[in-house]
């Protein structure tokens, strides 16, 4: 049976730095390579929304919202899966998906890759 990883293991493996003593409003430590996330069990939408969070750090910033949000996704569902051997369940992201398809229609983008996962397909 393979043994329950903690978001610290997870935090180093992702390279950054996790702090979870302290209040944002006084953290010492903000860095372009901080997580501020406090230690819990790791739960299959916990890691998601850690991983949408790491994601920050590390996708160019400036993207439009439904691009930010379409990385952030596929960034975050690749490195649980591949990297961490983890297979995040689609229904998580039907927020996300929703919110994309949104603003794509809104202002006219046409993206095949992103409007095709925003109806729920691969990317």
């Amino acid at each position: 049976m393979k043994k329950r990883r903690t978001y610290q293991e997870i935090a180093k493996l992702m390279e950054v730095t996790l702090c979870s003593l302290c209040s944002l409003d006084n953290c010492a430590n903000m860095s372009s390579n901080t997580v501020h996330w406090h230690e819990r069990r790791v739960t299959r939408p916990g890691l998601r929304n850690f991983l949408k969070l790491v994601s920050q750090l590390r996708l160019v910033s400036g993207m439009p919202e439904w691009q930010a949000l379409w990385a952030q996704n596929i960034w975050a569902y690749r490195k649980a899966r591949y990297e961490l051997g983890v297979l995040l369940p689609a229904h998580l992201s039907k927020r996300d998906r929703a919110r994309v398809r949104y603003l794509m229609n809104r202002d006219s983008i046409s993206n095949d890759a992103a409007r095709r996962w925003s109806k729920g397909g691969q990317s």
